[in-house]
């Protein structure tokens, strides 16, 4: 059985700060309890196009990363379940959006003002819900 983990939600490098080799995450307005693959997997999304060219950079830091979780697995089956992860990652970003928006919507006996703090969330929430599916509906599945 593998553990839940804390996730941030919103890992970029402009929400990690280096100070005397301890690490230090930012912006925790998205946090929540998931799997453990899902985070690192977002955050190579994320830094994609930074990533060196020649080497086989995502796969050393994928690798690098499974290490500390082989007494759930051994490499070869973590790099399968973190490769499923990484296929449906927007997936389940949409998933997790859509339910951010339901519960907005379901929470509010009121119409949500604009400027309000739902009203943000709900415009931030329903931007990438959006995103997404059009980013995955636009994919050519016959590569």
């Amino acid at each position: 059985m593998r553990p839940h983990v804390i996730q941030n939600g919103d890992v970029r490098p402009g929400n990690i700060r280096v100070i005397d080799n301890d690490y230090i995450f930012y912006d925790w307005a998205w946090g929540a309890v998931s799997h453990p693959f899902l985070e690192p997997s977002a955050f190579l999304h994320i830094i994609r196009r930074t990533l060196p060219t020649g080497i086989s950079a995502k796969e050393i830091l994928v690798e690098t990363y499974l290490n500390e979780w082989l007494e759930y697995g051994t490499q070869d089956e973590l790099k399968t379940v973190f490769a499923i992860f990484d296929e449906l990652k927007e997936l389940i970003w949409a998933y997790v959006d859509y339910i951010w928006v339901k519960d907005i919507y379901t929470a509010s006996s009121e119409p949500i003002e604009p400027m309000s703090a739902d009203g943000w969330l709900l415009d931030r929430r329903t931007y990438y819900f959006e995103r997404v599916l059009r980013r995955f509906l636009k994919k050519d599945f016959n590569k």
